[in-house]
């Protein structure tokens, strides 16, 4: 989470006493669409101000202020050059032994560790008489685990701390002491069993003498640090009683982070101690924490680790899971309000998840119903909810929304899902595996899905369930494809809306294809080859002519040109092909004369991110921001596309967050769809499934059902009978 760093001490525990991973924010601008928060605005004052003075040390110790500003913000590039810059300004030692010291704590956060450690011994040379400088050096060096003797050492740091202490002549300001309490008594939680009793006592010390001044908010904070520790021991009981003494003094903080920890510790103890009703009240705090906050938490930590992965999505679990409990406690009459509730929470972490992976709020916010999407008669809507013990299944139809629950955990869930991706694209014998797989995911769905006359199944899967082509399962008498018209979304709020009846095709379709790709091979490194899934030989990624040339007819496409032409001439679209797709062409003629459909045949993959995914047209890389620059910059018409198919994109094999791409090159594109692919598939297989899928679209079928009737026709081929062939083709966004 967010950190506080100060003068000598970081206290770093607001979200890591959760149970959440402390990691440091990146530096990540506010996004256009978001209200800048209270501290970020101060920090844009502070801005100004240091901008607005000629060097000199008043220049200096505002660089330092407006350094632990960005600080707390978690915008640690920000941040260095205003302590450097501090450092070299201010005029007394302790002062530059301070800059140097937060220096050597954003270097930390940063990942150098080498850094952080020559800026640490900085602070040390400035002021090498101050004892407490030294101790806080030490402190922070014993940061690093790989340190020799940490366990000693932390003791003997500790005994300098209390040597320290006992010496009126060298007595610190209260909150630099807490500081440095605090940090070490995180440093012998770290250091392992031994050195607990002396973290728990140090931590109360803090507590009690905070409180005592009526410094709520770090009182607050070792309070949190405590609850942690006990929670680390197995006292759960002490570990909520002491998180609950945190609570009530949180809302006296400023800083969001410490109240979204707290609250997301007592809704975890509450759960596991069988009440429900608190646990969904904490969570629900800390869920409106994190929506207040949202404009300073940023999509990525400074290491490149997702924010919705470690900070947000436990606590959108954990409210899911608590409303969830409540409603099998609930009346009738409060049940059907608390499934609505846990439903939402659904969307909400779906909603965050994409805006992690595009690394972009503004577009996922742009691509946002407002208005709660109510399923027409004949539509399901399945939300399946991994939790660590069960499967839940979130079920909405025009008469309701309905739950149903499946013993299967999520791990051995993702170890099933995993297995059976694997064998299909492998084209291994999986009938049992398929049937095993129905019987947890639809099975209990089942008889609602039949009563109500259901045929079209909307899918709205998380982690591994993401890469599982819900057409390949088997019910025991005929695959999943057979018995609906079926369609992916990230979530209902995003590109979950159908219009009410199929647009006609027309032909205003525009096509690209890459069977012979030309400059572009010269851009690829040799990951994005592997991703791709080609073998160009022992030269693979090098960068002679003969080199590139056999990586270039590695990855020929020999069917795209004849699955162009061919759609091309059915639907009487605009084709370009190998030299005639540049990226300047396909920008032009997007321009020019806007389609409402666009086919793009060439290699691309899908990525763990946005940053990962990649289209290759004859000459460059296009990227889902050069995309979106593409179809929807200047001179682009504002309605959105239909539809854009990638028929020859994959995602990269066995990672759950690469089929996002897919929904994001939709959001990018601003299109209502999109058409793509799992895997890579055979050229006869794409070739005969396209044709017949814009063959449905021409006649007026809506897209979820020509994909569905397209699939059904491949199965019926000879020698195209094995999901492989026609499971992998996926349709995310608007099925009709």
């Amino acid at each position: 989470m967010w950190r506080s760093l100060l003068l000598r001490g970081s206290l770093c525990v607001a979200l890591a006493a959760a149970g959440l991973a402390p990691s440091a924010w990146a530096a990540t601008p506010v996004a256009r669409c978001e209200a800048p928060s209270p501290l970020r605005l101060q920090a844009e004052r502070l801005q100004r101000e240091h901008a607005a003075l000629p060097a000199g040390p008043r220049k200096a110790a505002l660089a330092m202020e407006l350094g632990r500003v960005w600080s707390r913000l978690g915008q640690w590039a920000a941040a260095e050059p205003l302590f450097e810059e501090a450092a070299q300004g201010l005029t007394s030692p302790a002062a530059q032994a301070a800059a140097r010291l937060e220096q050597g704590n954003v270097r930390w956060a940063r990942r150098d560790r080498s850094g952080a450690q020559a800026a640490w011994s900085g602070a040390a040379a400035r002021a090498p008489e101050d004892r407490w400088l030294a101790l806080a050096v030490e402190i922070n060096r014993l940061r690093d685990p790989a340190v020799p003797d940490r366990a000693a050492r932390v003791q003997q740091a500790h005994g300098t701390l209390l040597a320290l202490q006992a010496q009126p002549a060298l007595a610190l300001p209260a909150a630099e002491l807490w500081g440095w309490q605090s940090n070490l008594a995180a440093r012998a939680v770290e250091a392992g069993a031994p050195l607990w009793p002396m973290a728990e006592a140090l931590l109360n010390a803090v507590a009690e003498a905070a409180a005592a001044a009526g410094n709520a908010p770090r009182a607050a904070e070792a309070l949190d640090a405590l609850s942690d520790l006990q929670e680390r021991k197995g006292q759960a009981a002490a570990s909520l009683a002491t998180a609950l003494r945190a609570l009530a003094l949180a809302p006296a903080s400023p800083y969001r982070d410490l109240s979204i920890g707290i609250e997301a510790r007592i809704g975890r103890l509450s759960l596991a101690q069988g009440d429900p009703a608190r646990a969904a009240s904490a969570f629900r705090r800390a869920v409106a924490h994190i929506e207040a906050a949202r404009a300073d938490i940023p999509i990525t930590y400074e290491d490149g680790s997702s924010s919705f992965r470690e900070t947000l999505m436990p606590v959108y679990l954990g409210l899911t899971e608590a409303l969830l409990a409540r409603s099998s406690q609930a009346a009738p009459a409060d049940r059907m309000a608390l499934l609505r509730e846990a439903r939402g929470v659904v969307e909400l972490s779906k909603q965050s998840e994409m805006e992690d992976y595009l690394l972009d709020r503004c577009a996922v916010k742009s691509a946002l119903r407002r208005e709660v999407y109510t399923p027409p008669p004949g539509t399901a809507v399945l939300y399946p909810i991994m939790l660590p013990d069960r499967l839940e299944l979130l079920v909405e139809t025009a008469a309701g929304l309905e739950r149903f629950t499946a013993p299967i955990g999520a791990e051995p869930l993702q170890r099933a899902v995993m297995t059976f991706v694997a064998a299909l694209r492998s084209r291994a014998p999986l009938r049992a595996q398929a049937e095993r797989l129905y019987r947890s995911l639809v099975g209990p769905v089942a008889p609602t899905l039949v009563a109500q006359g259901i045929h079209t199944l909307v899918w709205v899967p998380d982690g591994a369930l993401r890469l599982l082509p819900l057409a390949a399962l088997h019910d025991g008498r005929e695959h999943l494809v057979r018995r609906y018209r079926l369609a992916t979304v990230p979530a209902m709020q995003v590109l979950g809306a159908a219009t009410a009846v199929p647009r006609p095709l027309g032909s205003d379709v525009l096509l690209a294809g890459l069977s012979e790709p030309g400059p572009v091979v010269q851009l690829l490194s040799p990951g994005m080859v592997q991703a791709i899934g080609v073998d160009a030989g022992p030269n693979r990624g090098a960068a002679s002519t003969e080199a590139q040339r056999a990586l270039a007819q590695a990855l020929a496409l020999p069917g795209v040109k004849s699955e162009v032409e061919t759609i091309a001439e059915q639907t009487r679209g605009r084709a370009l092909i190998d030299q005639t797709f540049t990226v300047d062409a396909l920008r032009g003629s997007f321009r020019a004369n806007p389609p409402a459909v666009l086919h793009i045949a060439s290699h691309g993959v899908f990525g763990d991110s946005a940053e990962s995914t990649f289209l290759m047209a004859y000459d460059r890389l296009i990227t889902l921001d050069a995309l979106q620059d593409m179809l929807r910059g200047e001179g682009a018409k504002p309605r959105p596309l239909d539809l854009i198919t990638l028929s020859a994109c994959q995602t990269v094999e066995g990672d759950d967050r690469a089929p996002l791409g897919m929904s994001g090159v939709a959001i990018k594109a601003q299109a209502r769809a999109a058409l793509g692919t799992l895997w890579p598939v055979h050229d006869q297989a794409t070739l005969f499934l396209m044709t017949d899928f814009y063959r449905g679209l021409g006649a007026g079928q809506g897209k979820a059902q020509a994909l569905r009737a397209a699939q059904e026709a491949l199965l019926a081929r000879p020698g195209f009978q094995h999901p492989f062939f026609w499971a992998a083709f996926t349709l995310v966004g608007d099925w009709q």
